[in-house]
């Protein structure tokens, strides 16, 4: 696969209606890599809210100082969604 990394996530149960889940993942890149310029999800049920944040290395900060960025997204259809970011000059 090029660039693409995919995880199931598996509860001990299913939740219950109202319920919520809270889950936090780190992607860290050994060596010399590419630079990641998008980050996302597919989601296959619907969802009450979603969050993605995404924080920056403090040398490649494309935002402002703060080095990071959110989207968040209410009631939400099965879809795909995400964060594409680019960098001046790239």
């Amino acid at each position: 696969m090029n660039g693409t990394a995919v995880a199931e996530l598996l509860s001990a149960r299913p939740l219950a209606r109202g319920e919520t889940a809270i889950v936090e993942h780190v992607i860290k890149y050994a060596g010399n890599r590419p630079r990641a310029d998008q980050t996302g999800l597919s989601l296959h049920v619907p969802v009450r809210k979603r969050v993605i944040e995404v924080r920056f290395d403090p040398a490649a900060r494309p935002f402002d100082a703060s080095g990071r960025t959110r989207t968040v997204r209410l009631d939400l259809a099965p879809a795909r969604i995400g964060i594409r970011v680019s960098w001046d000059g790239s």
